[in-house]
């Protein structure tokens, strides 16, 4: 029976369910299987679950509850914690204590939605995730849980909320135990969630994305990763298209803050002229966010058979990288529908950030530095998108006629500036160029028009930021478009250019991370402006089979 089918089935048959539930299930833990995919039983059949999100320790939480005699047959979150529940009850009889009791204990970004077999009620739990619902008036004893609210919002539903609570649904009505229901205002868009677009979409998750990212990086992968990395003579990092922009930045950071060797090279270019340089037990850090690039398992199955240890950076798991690594680590992006990186990307760079502090020595004082300033990331990306978005639109408003645009970088702003002229060509397909702040003087600033669109992203170094705010001050005399991307301790952005963006001040190797949250609104407006398909750029594909680069 194929999807349209059970679809199909579904709706014959709907009026005769008392409850249906059901997930869409994008694979963190565990692959792309049956036995990883709720709904979950528990062992006595009392209890059906289904969970999305992350918890946090779920190897922990797993070999807890086989030692003491549940069956564990999958990988999934929602299995796990149908039996914790089962488990609970036996001490607490309350199902409503329970679930406090799990709300409180167990960390994570996720939610449940489970159903009490002994009294037909129905439970919803969140954590740090949103949740809707749907009721109707006319007919109280019907209504609607779900991840969307546009399904709800198009059945005219009375639609409520809760990101961080627990409710109790019996006889069709609502008891809130703990947490605030709310009444959200939605707009409904072309694409689920109010969007008119995927890429703004995916661009709306990305704190999502990095409070729920540590929870799917166990400490113990990312502590063989770096216990590899140490023993290892030599060190590679391959990527192709948006994943080698990334790739650049991971080499940067390592280099700052290690004594590593270490080379950063495209797939297809280190096939050609390094992959003689791999050794045994040398490590290929090997980035893709499909997991399945032509060009970087290429690269990654000839370093093998020259004894090559291989730490995949994926997003899929179930992919010939997962299955090629001797470890990986998941950048828990979720999936990720338009064609220009977005999420993915960022999902990267913070994955390399949190490899290189594992790599730190415990004694180095950066070491906790970085560790809290990227717990405090999400809240710091969420406020970013804020703050950028009346000055990003109107400088996109003022340039968007223009073919051809710059975006100039220093240190580990230099793979950023990289990423957003990429954007720019994938998204507002224009003809731009990411180089290097001191570079700029030599050769290409001949090509300077009337108002020419210009993005400096601004080092926190005084003596880098000095001679950027001094090149910046010879583009003036070209009447150029300036936008200026930098934190908000920086004073002088305003007096060489009109279009400023400021991000909360963070560590200087973290802060490009919160630069390219406005470079991927600009390429968005921009695209908008100029018409262009947005999701699905002409000619590109979201991974790519043949000798081409992945985007």
């Amino acid at each position: 029976m194929d999807l349209d089918e059970i679809i199909g089935k579904f709706r014959r048959e709907a009026d005769s369910f008392d409850l249906a539930m059901g997930v869409c299930r994008y694979a963190i833990h565990g692959r792309p299987a049956i036995q990883n995919t709720p709904p979950s039983l528990d062992c006595t059949q009392r209890f059906l679950l289904i969970a999305r999100g992350l918890v946090c320790n779920p190897t922990k939480l797993y070999f807890e509850l086989i030692k003491i005699g549940h069956l564990i047959e999958g990988k999934d979150p929602s299995e796990l914690l149908v039996h914790r529940i089962e488990e609970d009850t036996k001490h607490l009889s309350s199902v409503d204590k329970v679930l406090a009791n799990m709300h409180n204990s167990i960390k994570g970004v996720f939610s449940v939605l489970l159903r009490d077999a002994q009294d037909g009620s129905v439970y919803l739990l969140t954590k740090n995730l949103m949740e809707y619902i749907g009721i109707s008036e006319g007919e109280p004893g019907k209504l609607i849980i779900s991840s969307e609210p546009d399904v709800i919002a198009r059945h005219n539903l009375q639609l409520y909320a809760i990101a961080d609570g627990l409710i109790k649904i019996s006889d069709g009505k609502i008891n809130v135990i703990s947490g605030e229901l709310i009444k959200p205002q939605i707009r409904l868009g072309k694409i689920p969630g109010g969007f008119d677009y995927h890429m703004e979409r995916e661009i709306s998750e990305i704190p999502l994305v990095l409070a729920a990212q540590k929870y799917a990086q166990p400490p113990e992968y990312l502590a063989i990763a770096a216990r590899l990395i140490k023993s290892s003579e030599k060190l590679f990092v391959i990527g192709s298209g948006s994943s080698f922009n990334s790739a650049l930045y991971g080499g940067y950071i390592i280099s700052e803050l290690l004594e590593i060797q270490h080379i950063v090279q495209n797939a297809v270019e280190f096939i050609y002229f390094y992959l003689q340089k791999v050794n045994p037990g040398d490590v290929v850090i090997a980035n893709s966010q499909s997991g399945m690039t032509t060009d970087v398992m290429r690269a990654v199955t000839q370093s093998r058979m020259r004894g090559a240890i291989i730490i995949g950076l994926i997003n899929r798991l179930g992919t010939p990288l997962m299955f090629a690594s001797n470890v990986y680590l998941h950048i828990a992006a979720g999936i990720e529908v338009a064609v220009p990186a977005t999420k993915t990307f960022i999902a990267q760079l913070a994955t390399f950030a949190r490899l290189t502090i594992e790599l730190l020595d415990e004694s180095k004082s950066v070491k906790k530095e970085l560790e809290d300033q990227l717990e405090n990331l999400p809240s710091l990306a969420a406020k970013t998108m804020v703050a950028c978005s009346a000055v990003v639109d109107d400088f996109a408003s003022r340039v968007f006629k223009f073919n051809n645009a710059f975006v100039l970088g220093r240190a580990a702003n230099y793979p950023i500036a990289l990423e957003g002229a990429l954007k720019l060509k994938e998204v507002a397909q224009i003809h731009a160029e990411g180089l290097d702040s001191g570079e700029f003087r030599h050769g290409t600033k001949t090509l300077m028009e009337y108002r020419y669109p210009v993005i400096f992203l601004m080092p926190q170094d005084p003596e880098a930021r000095e001679d950027t705010y001094e090149l910046m001050n010879e583009i003036k005399d070209f009447a150029s478009e300036i936008l200026v991307i930098t934190d908000e301790e920086d004073t002088l952005g305003s007096k060489f250019a009109k279009h400023i963006v400021r991000v909360p001040r963070i560590h200087d190797l973290l802060e490009p991370i919160l630069y390219t949250l406005p470079l991927q609104r600009l390429a968005l407006k921009l695209g908008m402006l100029r018409g262009k398909t947005i999701d699905y750029p002409p000619k590109l594909t979201k991974y790519v089979a043949t000798m081409q680069k992945e985007h």
